[in-house]
């Protein structure tokens, strides 16, 4: 198992905007990919997919509990320390509610372009499905954005490859150029 391989595919907490629900999500996906079943294993990679600051919010847990926390008990820790809440319009009283429409909801999400634009064409008018519809297309846009990310990367360290070995090769063509171009000039 290559170690560096693994940790190169784990999803990075600060690429999911704190959504700890689909960061351990895609987490636990990863460790089911990558067959690791053993707590402490996970969760040192798991650590490794935070910052210097959750990271020792997670140690700390583990000394707490004097045990390796689970995933579930992790993700608890991590909403308590960044002060996550459930959906603030589950807050808001049944009467305010209805006066918040659909195009109201849009405005305030017309800077996440995607899931607003989704949601006019599909012509959503229930806020409940709209939120539904908005928090599930911006975790496709997540996937989708990390899954560029990498091939970026990947064609980056192709082409700097290439690049390096053409360079190499021009350089020894040089080198017999200038060797001949130097026996002609003695005869």
């Amino acid at each position: 198992m290559n170690v560096f391989k693994i940790l190169s595919t784990l999803p990075l907490l600060k690429n999911y905007n704190n959504d700890i629900n689909e960061w351990i999500e895609e987490l636990t996906e990863s460790f089911e990919f990558w067959d690791i079943k053993e707590q402490e294993r996970r969760f040192i990679l798991c650590k490794e997919c935070v910052n210097k600051e959750i990271r020792y919010v997670l140690d700390e847990l583990k000394e707490e509990k004097n045990q390796v926390p689970s995933l579930k008990e992790i993700k608890i820790a991590l909403e308590e320390y960044l002060e996550i809440t459930p959906s603030k319009y589950n807050d808001i009283d049944n009467n305010i509610k209805k006066l918040i429409t659909v195009n109201n909801y849009v405005n305030s999400i017309k800077s996440r372009i995607y899931p607003c634009l989704r949601i006019l064409e599909e012509e959503i008018e229930d806020i409940n499905e709209a939120l539904k519809y908005a928090e599930k297309v911006e975790r496709i846009e997540k996937k989708l954005n990390l899954n560029l990310n990498n091939i970026y990367k990947n064609n980056k360290q192709k082409w700097n490859n290439n690049n390096f070995k053409m360079n190499k090769l021009n350089s020894n063509i040089n080198n017999k150029n200038n060797k001949l171009c130097a026996l002609d000039a003695m005869s």
